[in-house]
């Protein structure tokens, strides 16, 4: 009986030290201005040519719609319209993002995000697209990267590559 005693009083010592090692971090957290310096940003990626549908996959011909939102983490609103969201493409080419209600002309309530569309020519190298969103505001920073999972990525597909496909589908 006084082994079982001792371990209940070991367990309710550990679990005091824990809680007080718990509550030193959080305390040493409050002072972190990682927290309070980063924006929150994600988004989509949509075809303008079929009516903003999701689409990953784009040929020569098609506009890429980039979609985003910036949240500031701590009060949860988005951050101001003056914020500065960029697309960088793997091709070494900068996109300026432009804040806007969607869609435009609406007459009722409808949400505000960021934008920019890219052209798909037939320069644009086929295969995989990699992208990331930056923004910046008042000191804070925020970075995008979609998941890294083959049929999220935002793919450049061959024209001759996609009627093959249709070819099949039919």
């Amino acid at each position: 009986m006084k082994i079982g005693k001792k371990i209940t009083a070991g367990m309710a010592l550990s679990g005091i030290l824990l809680m007080g090692a718990c509550s030193s971090d959080k305390e040493a957290d409050d002072g972190n201005q990682t927290e309070t310096s980063t924006i929150q940003v994600y988004g989509d990626v949509v075809s303008e040519n079929d009516g903003c549908v999701l689409q990953s996959q784009f040929k020569p011909g098609d506009n890429i719609v980039f979609r985003m939102d910036a949240v500031d983490p701590v009060t949860d609103e988005q951050i101001s319209e003056d914020a500065k969201l960029t697309v960088h493409l793997s091709t070494g080419e900068d996109l300026e993002m432009h804040h806007a209600a969607h869609p435009s002309g609406d007459t009722d309530p409808v949400p505000e995000f960021w934008t920019v569309a890219y052209q798909v020519t037939d320069d644009t190298p086929t295969g995989v697209l990699n992208y990331s969103v930056t923004a910046e505001m008042d000191g804070k920073k925020g970075e995008f990267k979609p998941f890294d999972v083959a049929p999220s990525l935002l793919t450049i597909i061959d024209p001759a590559d996609a009627a093959t496909e249709e070819a099949g589908d039919k």
